[in-house]
């Protein structure tokens, strides 16, 4: 059962952290989050905020956001864990041409942690190495359209990014009761045939 969500909501947030929310393509402070908040609601900044209204000041100047959401949560028709994959890989390089972003270079070796460190590092990203958007495309043996290719992460709307999604995985559904867009994503979430297959059960 999907809960829905309330009419409109309001946020205080820096308005540093407010201007990327609600940010449009090729803006500066245009990225992620800006995508995520646009797709399931639509959100505004209704006034700024001085420091001169809190206890203890703080040293930047705050905002308050009004997100109006529609009487029911949007479908997009695929996997919101595969959109996550591809915008984490697109805004990673956000001025390069899709299908020109590389595949970022190693992090630097650290040497090995011993003891109780060792046993509590958790592996970055549920133990899933951070993919480029030019890897993902190769592992599918894809190529994209010209007219998709030469675009750049920075000028994408956010349903554009759903519609490059879906050509890249193909239509879904999200596997029920995967929380998307907090914490880490294993496998499973992200590839719900491979858990049911494991589980030797059938989709939801």
């Amino acid at each position: 059962m999907r809960c829905s969500p309330p009419a409109d909501t309001l946020l205080t947030q820096r308005r540093a952290a407010a201007q990327r929310v609600v940010s449009t393509p090729r803006g500066k402070a245009y990225g992620i989050l800006s995508v995520v908040s646009q797709l399931y609601g639509s959100p505004r900044i209704a006034f700024k905020i001085p420091p001169t209204v809190f206890q203890p000041q703080p040293d930047v100047d705050s905002a308050l956001i009004v997100v109006d959401f529609p009487e029911e949560r949007p479908r997009l028709g695929i996997n919101e864990c595969h959109l996550r994959t591809v915008l984490r890989a697109a805004f990673q390089m956000r001025r390069k041409m899709l299908r020109q972003v590389p595949r970022p270079a190693p992090a630097p070796l650290r040497p090995p942690a011993r003891g109780r460190r060792a046993r509590a590092a958790p592996a970055a990203d549920g133990g899933l190495r951070r993919q480029s958007l030019k890897r993902i495309l190769q592992e599918k043996e894809m190529t994209l359209p010209d007219a998709w290719g030469t675009l750049r992460p920075e000028v994408l709307t956010p349903p554009q990014f759903v519609e490059l999604t879906k050509m890249i995985f193909g239509e879904g559904e999200t596997p029920v009761g995967v929380d998307v867009w907090r914490g880490k994503l294993t496998d499973e979430a992200r590839n719900p045939t491979l858990s049911a297959r494991q589980e030797g059960g059938t989709l939801w």
